[in-house]
């Protein structure tokens, strides 16, 4: 019984430390202070149905609160390549 926790104590340290390793390698997305008052359109981010005119209700109250809203951002793509090969690296240990 203790060899099999010694066993298991070990894989999960192993398992962190892998993944701290990892997370040490990620570069911070934002860089700089943020300013209000710089904006940018983020293009293609606008889902199809909402370019049909049959689905537009028009104008809704200021006061109107949604029960769900998600946002979904692209992530740079050397994050997505890190995330896809970190299931790999965590079961080469």
């Amino acid at each position: 019984m203790r060899q099999l926790f010694a066993s298991l104590l070990l894989l999960l340290f192993a398992f962190f430390c892998s993944t701290v390793s990892l997370a040490q390698n990620a570069k911070p997305v934002l860089t700089g202070r943020i300013v209000e008052t710089q904006r940018v359109t983020l293009e293609g981010n606008t889902t199809p149905a909402a370019l049909h005119a049959e689905n537009d209700r028009g104008p809704v109250a200021d006061t109107m609160q949604f029960d769900h809203l998600l946002l979904a951002l692209k992530t740079p793509p050397e994050t997505e390549s890190a995330l896809a090969k970190l299931p790999r690296h965590q079961q080469r240990r």
